[in-house]
């Protein structure tokens, strides 16, 4: 949108004109600031308290555009528009990418801190794509058949790479610190490594099968939640182990945002148009590897090999220490989980969403749907689960009652190994100058 009074509109083709949403509603704002010669429009349609925030939110995202484009360079359009919708209904969300907007919905109001952080962090992650997946773009992402899946192996880069570069701009743009930022690379780790579906699934497997497991509903019972991953964290860590190695290995003369760059200006801006569909053409994931190659001057075959094809744990332990970092894997504070993942039911009990396999749970004759009662015959509620059960220890023998299918069964938790663990990155007591100079230049706007 340039002018109020538009009325008409026209696209070179049905691909563009479908990826540019429309809004028709009563009750918005609009606010607008430049960057670089650019317009940038942010519209804000909102349910529930704002708390005076509207103002303090467009000049945040200011400084993600400001972060982003140093990076990358102006971008060809002439106007952006955030399109930023506060539900208030605790169940919507989401976040969509467009070659000249954003439509994102926050479950929350405005005036709530978390909702305020997760819309700024939803802006980095979308406005990345600006670059990362509308304009560069794997080969299968435009132009489009709608007649089936776009199946691709490259959603861990152009997902997972833009999740990590999300989360990067929300330091570099100077709404997060880097304690932020690092506490918010150590959650997603734990996430990767105390899953079991990790270290099953690549990174390329993940996104391949995205069109059938993605925010799927599926009736019948499945095993995914023991052998799959998502793309989106997993090609996360991928993007940051990347980012250090290559920036370890060239002494910060190089890095993934050189990758980026490159394969921008090598597959988008001075290839021949493919198609009629935008300029250039898409990338495979081989000449990714091979950019990333280049660029780093030395051989990244193998660990494409064994990190994005393969289920190897990354090389967290090099990558970090180039930066003066580690990390810290600790036994959990309440370390047995007994390979239950639990969903609150009631008062009176918990409902078993997911049983690990070769878990004590699983010995135990427990199955997804059980709503477990008791702990050697006192009640347990979602608030006291892990307390209760981790007052045994390994090899104990835990009575439970629990109700499946309204008849209450009793049985015997043992637990094993403990299977909780917390992962921390933190800087190492021996950190060099030149390491933590090498971090600064990773985390400043570049």
């Amino acid at each position: 949108m340039d002018q109020t009074d538009q009325r008409e509109w026209k696209f070179p083709n049905w691909d563009i004109m479908i990826d540019t949403p429309t809004e028709i509603a009563p009750d918005w704002s609009h606010e607008e600031f430049q960057v670089q010669g650019k317009k940038y429009h942010v519209m804000v349609h909102s349910f529930g308290e704002e708390g005076g925030k509207r103002a303090a939110l467009v000049r945040d995202i200011k400084k993600i555009v400001r972060a982003e484009t140093a990076m990358w360079g102006a971008p060809e359009f002439d106007s952006y528009t955030f399109l930023l919708h506060f539900a208030a209904d605790d169940r919507s969300g989401d976040g969509m990418e467009h070659l000249t907007s954003t439509q994102i919905i926050q479950p929350g109001a405005l005036s709530e801190p978390e909702v305020y952080e997760s819309t700024l962090s939803t802006v980095a992650h979308e406005f990345f794509h600006v670059w990362n997946v509308k304009r560069l773009r794997p080969v299968e992402f435009g132009p489009w058949d709608f007649t089936r899946p776009a199946n691709t192996r490259s959603l861990w880069i152009a997902e997972g790479l833009t999740n990590y570069y999300g989360h990067l701009n929300m330091k570099r743009a100077g709404i997060w610190d880097e304690s932020r930022f690092l506490r918010r690379e150590s959650e997603t780790i734990n996430s990767i490594e105390n899953a079991p579906g990790s270290r099953l699934m690549s990174a390329e497997e993940s996104s391949l099968t995205a069109p059938f497991i993605d925010r799927a509903h599926h009736i019948q019972r499945t095993n995914q939640a023991n052998t799959s991953i998502s793309y989106y964290p997993k090609g996360e860590l991928l993007g940051l182990v990347l980012d250090l190695l290559i920036r370890g290995r060239t002494d910060g003369q190089k890095s993934l945002d050189d990758v980026m760059r490159r394969m921008y200006d090598q597959f988008y801006l001075n290839s021949p148009n493919a198609t009629y569909y935008l300029r250039g053409r898409g990338y495979h994931s081989e000449e990714f590897q091979r950019v990333v190659s280049e660029v780093a001057g030395t051989d990244f075959n193998d660990f494409f090999t064994r990190h994005v094809r393969g289920v190897d744990v990354p090389p967290y332990d090099e990558a970090l220490s180039y930066v003066g970092l580690r990390l810290v894997r600790e036994q959990a504070r309440e370390p047995y989980s007994v390979g239950l993942m639990l969903n609150a039911s009631s008062p009176q009990g918990l409902s078993i969403g997911n049983v690990l396999n070769g878990s004590a749970g699983e010995d135990a004759g427990l199955q997804p749907g059980d709503q477990i009662l008791t702990i050697d015959g006192k009640k347990v509620t979602s608030r006291d689960w892990l307390n209760r059960l981790n007052r045994y220890q390994q090899g104990d023998r835990v009575p439970i009652s629990f109700k499946r299918d309204r008849r209450t069964l009793q049985t015997t938790l043992v637990p094993g190994d403990p299977d909780g663990f917390e992962y921390r990155i933190e800087e190492k007591p021996d950190a060099t100058a030149g390491q933590k100079a090498l971090r600064v230049a990773w985390l400043k706007v570049q």
